[in-house]
């Protein structure tokens, strides 16, 4: 679902200039289904969402709607409604007669409606509950992580999401889409949930984003260094491993230096060293601008410079003249640049 939902999101926005009135603070602790009805705003989003379904059917994917002016135009007006058809909105995302794209449509507005925030304690299960239904349409399901959660950042989604990537008998989509929300949420609760996925027999796919997901919790898996090191060393999948390099590198402890020296020719590899930012690291990076690959010593040229120590200048100067291509001369060149403009 790697699409350009993002433009329509961006002409929803671009495109307003009103205010909406935000319901009071009693709405927090109000349960959804017991919010006093509006039959005016209900049947209003039910219009515009009925002409939204007419054009998603046209459409052969989310991208060609993004480019529809109309389909755009509607999805102004259902954002102008604001949170009061909140509860018309969730009963449409349930209606398994609406086509998917317009489904998704009406979840990515939800993070984007003013005065979302003093409703989030209510929208949030609702979501989680529809996440969890497994009859729903699993697209709908994975847009209610990745255009839901994750665009209202609210960690009280981290138990509906874990939950969800823990059950095999979710579709593998709906679990990724899960998996990859709890990494951009960065919930440390998912930590032990996640570590056992990565070292299950689960699908590379899954094992993969899982890894992902981990290395944005960063320092709080610092602990596991040397346990990371074993699965990454018997690990026998390339995809695995490649994003393994992401989740070692997020750990900034001198220990992987070698296997992230090893794989130089990845570029976050590299930027994993600089992140480390310690001596060693330092000291590994001044060793790259002697590679044989010139451009694994453009990538340590940057990352060198990224760590804003000019003390590397000279190494940087010597290795520029040990180049030959001109291009990768000329790259070194306007990074070296940049850091003696550093003050």
């Amino acid at each position: 679902m790697r699409i350009r939902i993002g433009l329509i999101i961006f002409a929803l926005l671009t495109t307003l200039g009103i205010s909406i009135k935000v319901l009071g603070n009693n709405k927090e602790i109000i349960p959804l289904e017991k919010w006093e009805k509006n039959k005016k705003v209900d049947r209003e989003v039910k219009e515009i969402i009925e002409k939204m379904d007419r054009w998603a059917r046209k459409a052969e994917d989310l991208d060609d709607l993004g480019w529809n002016l109309e389909f755009v135009r509607l999805g102004t007006k259902l954002y102008k409604v604001g949170i009061l058809g909140l509860p018309e909105m969730i009963k449409e995302i349930k209606n398994e007669d609406l086509d998917w794209k317009t489904r998704l449509s009406i979840i990515s507005t939800i993070p984007v409606l003013k005065g979302i925030d003093s409703v989030k304690t209510v929208i949030v299960p609702v979501l989680g509950e529809i996440l969890l239904d497994k009859s729903i349409d699993k697209r709908v399901r994975g847009a209610i992580c990745t255009y839901g959660f994750e665009k209202m950042k609210d960690t009280s989604a981290t138990p509906f999401l874990i939950k969800t990537m823990e059950d095999k008998s979710n579709p593998e989509e709906v679990r990724w889409a899960a998996i990859r929300s709890v990494g951009v949420l960065r919930d440390e609760r998912a930590i032990p949930s996640l570590w056992n996925i990565l070292i299950s027999n689960d699908s590379d796919g899954i094992r993969a984003i899982t890894s992902l997901s981990l290395a944005c919790m960063g320092s709080k898996i610092r602990n596991k260094v040397d346990e990371l090191i074993k699965i990454y060393n018997s690990e026998k999948t390339g995809l695995v491993k490649e994003r393994m390099i992401w989740l070692l590198s997020s750990t900034k402890d001198d220990r992987v230096i070698p296997i992230l020296v090893k794989n130089k020719h990845q570029s976050a590899a590299i930027k994993g060293l600089a992140g480390i930012g310690s001596k060693n690291a330092k000291k590994a990076l001044l060793s790259l601008l002697n590679d044989k690959d010139e451009w694994v010593r453009v990538d340590a040229v940057e990352a060198l410079v990224s760590m804003k120590d000019k003390s590397v200048a000279p190494k940087i100067e010597e290795g520029i003249k040990n180049t030959k291509t001109k291009q990768a001369r000329k790259v070194m060149m306007k990074y070296l640049k940049k850091l003696k403009e550093i003050r």
